[in-house]
């Protein structure tokens, strides 16, 4: 992750001093429903980026080995992990829990801890980790971290407050519609993060899907997390996650527009790199991300609304 994303968060919650909580209907009225601006979690969230080749496995492809680069680590406000692994030269997200004690961060699945990383410092002054945990990352396998001696890292933080978007936010409801061109349009609506029947909308709405796109729309998603290092990350019930970078433009009164990037190795056909995610504040704790993605093979627009919780 480019320190430049470093800067951008930081004049991106200058811009969000400027989204004000507002209904689902856009009135301007709604100023009592709270302030979604307001600093909730740590104040300062943190990222070590990670010399290329100092933290290495391996994989074999094809009879050839290829490296598996553990290149960034991100500790995030609400209490997440979020590891950038670069496998045979792609760039994957991986999402865990973490919890902090002193120097000692304990990574977690759940209740299932996955190892531990240890800050120390070194001579110099600098900030070097020493890893020892194992992560999984989809379609690749588990891999194992472990280093006898310290790494030097570089150390970035945000010491700009979050605030409630920079949270995870957990799944109520999801909708699915499909905007066809040329024919009725269709949709459907479940009370969880249960992608099941969004399979079966497109399905039989002779919507073309790949293996993968089936197996993305077997899942059920539990939780959404925006974080200030600019990584969107879905978690998944199976305990699986997938994440990408992301960027903004602009507000209102009452939502913020999102652009997913890096997505060409995650995801399917509904979330790709022509993904934009509006986020509304209908208050009340609550919170709708809208994400509307153009299917120019199904000529059609799909649109998912999740509504969410903290």
């Amino acid at each position: 992750m480019k320190k430049s994303l470093i800067y951008f968060a930081m004049a991106f919650f200058v811009a969000l001093g400027n989204v004000a909580c507002s209904s689902d209907d856009s009135s301007d009225n709604n100023d009592n429903k709270g302030n979604y601006t307001k600093p909730k979690y740590a104040d300062q969230a943190t990222a070590f980026t990670i010399n290329e080749g100092a933290v290495r496995q391996t994989i074999t492809v094809d009879g050839e080995e290829k490296p598996v680069d553990l290149r960034s680590v991100y500790f995030t406000d609400a209490g997440k992990a979020i590891f950038e692994v670069n496998i045979d030269k792609k760039v994957k997200y991986v999402t865990y829990d973490v919890t902090i004690e002193g120097n000692t961060y304990t990574i977690k699945k759940g209740s299932l801890v996955q190892g531990t990383i240890s800050r120390t410092e070194s001579r110099a002054g600098g900030a070097t980790l020493v890893f020892h945990f194992e992560i999984n990352v989809p379609g690749y396998g588990v891999f194992r971290f472990d280093t006898d001696t310290p790494v030097s890292v570089v150390e970035l933080a945000v010491s700009i407050a979050g605030g409630d978007i920079c949270s995870t936010w957990y799944v109520e409801r999801t909708k699915l519609t499909l905007d066809f061109d040329t024919k009725t349009d269709a949709s459907t609506e479940v009370n969880s993060g249960k992608l099941h029947e969004f399979l079966t909308l497109a399905k039989n709405n002779g919507v073309k899907l790949s293996e993968q796109d089936e197996e993305e729309l077997n899942k059920e998603i539990v939780s959404f997390t925006l974080n200030n290092f600019s990584l969107f990350s879905i978690e998944y019930k199976d305990g699986n996650s997938d994440a990408a970078t992301w960027s903004w433009e602009g507000t209102s009164h009452d939502k913020l527009k999102i652009y997913l990037k890096d997505l060409d190795e995650m995801g399917n056909k509904f979330l790709n790199n022509s993904s934009v995610i509006e986020v509304k504040y209908p208050g009340d704790n609550k919170i709708v991300l809208k994400l509307t993605t153009r299917l120019e093979e199904d000529a059609c627009t799909a649109v998912l609304t999740v509504n969410l919780r903290e």
